[in-house]
C-alpha cells in the first residue's frame, strides 16, 4: 500500500481537515462541486480497498467496487465532512 498524505496505513486519519472544507461539503443540498473542488484542493486520495471496505457499511452503494477512485474518494470526503459537521470528529477509515 502506497503511503498517502492524509491516511495512516491502518486508515486513520492523519491531521483535520479544514474547517472551510466541513462548511462547503457538508450540510443540506448537492455538495458535489464543492466536495470535488475540495478533494482537489487538499489532494485528498484514499487507499482504495480501505476506502471500499469502510463505505460498504453504510450499506447505500451496491457498485463500489466498479466505482471509479475519483468517485469512491468524493463520497468518502463528503461523509467524513458531514460526521465532522454533526459529530465534531472523524477518525477516518477505521473500522
Amino acid at each position: 500500500m502506497t503511503e498517502l498524505k492524509w491516511f495512516y496505513g491502518n486508515g486513520e486519519l492523519k491531521g483535520e481537515l479544514p474547517q472551510e472544507c466541513v462548511e462547503d461539503c457538508s450540510g443540506s443540498g448537492d455538495a458535489s462541486d464543492s466536495v470535488e473542488h475540495w478533494v482537489k484542493e487538499l489532494e485528498f486520495v484514499v487507499d482504495r480497498k480501505q476506502a471500499i471496505k469502510w463505505l460498504e457499511e453504510f450499506g447505500a452503494w451496491d457498485t463500489l467496487e466498479t466505482d471509479s477512485i475519483e468517485d469512491i474518494t468524493q463520497r468518502v470526503l463528503w461523509l467524513a465532512c458531514s460526521d465532522i459537521s454533526e459529530d465534531g470528529e472523524w477518525i477516518g477509515l477505521v473500522h
